[in-house]
């Protein structure tokens, strides 16, 4: 009897273990458009685009967000992942660049809350950002790494909402409309951090 009183009081001050509520995976949603065809004020990589937002699900956390926006509309970034106890989550993608090249794309979580992508063999810290965007025009890819707030990206997601939230970052803008030749020997990675 005593044993059973004692059990009780144990669970009525620590509680009834929860189940560990850990998942393992991606979840992913794209969006793509080329619009404004024939305005002198076209802009690749906003008025043409294709954006990816893929979350790295690994353990009780929400997930670790990577938003992939490229200027090329026709390719988007049609990739692959994985989540698995103890390894984390992954994300496996390619985009082309305009000269033919393949852009690699890899991103890795094991916590769910830190991680880290490499773009065409450069490794980016998420700390520092989860935004992508890759200049895929040109003589070489170009990558820039934001930080911005995924969460009202993703609210937006659709063509109107990304092409509204592009044209009010001045960031987004500068590096779409930048003129110089794309590739990682002139800027290799531009960071807002």
């Amino acid at each position: 009897m005593r044993i059973v009183f004692t059990l009780c009081v144990a669970i009525v001050l620590l509680g009834i273990p929860k189940a560990n509520a850990e998942q393992y995976g991606i979840a992913q949603s794209s969006s793509s458009w080329s619009t404004n065809h024939n305005q002198p004020d076209r802009t690749d990589g906003i008025d043409t685009a294709a954006v990816t937002l893929v979350k790295l699900i690994a353990g009780p956390d929400q997930g670790v967000p990577v938003l992939l926006w490229s200027d090329d509309s026709s390719q988007g970034f049609p990739g692959s992942g994985s989540g698995q106890f103890s390894v984390g989550a992954k994300f496996d993608a390619k985009v082309r660049g305009e000269d033919g090249s393949v852009i690699n794309i890899h991103a890795e979580t094991k916590d769910g809350e830190t991680g880290w992508v490499t773009i065409a063999d450069v490794e980016y810290d998420l700390a520092d950002g989860h935004l992508f965007l890759i200049k895929t025009r040109g003589t070489k890819p170009r990558i820039a790494q934001l930080s911005v707030d995924v969460k009202k990206v993703s609210s937006r997601f659709g063509m109107n909402g990304l092409i509204k939230f592009a044209r009010s970052n001045s960031k987004i803008v500068s590096f779409w409309k930048d003129a110089e030749p794309a590739g990682k020997d002139t800027q290799p990675v531009e960071s807002d951090s």
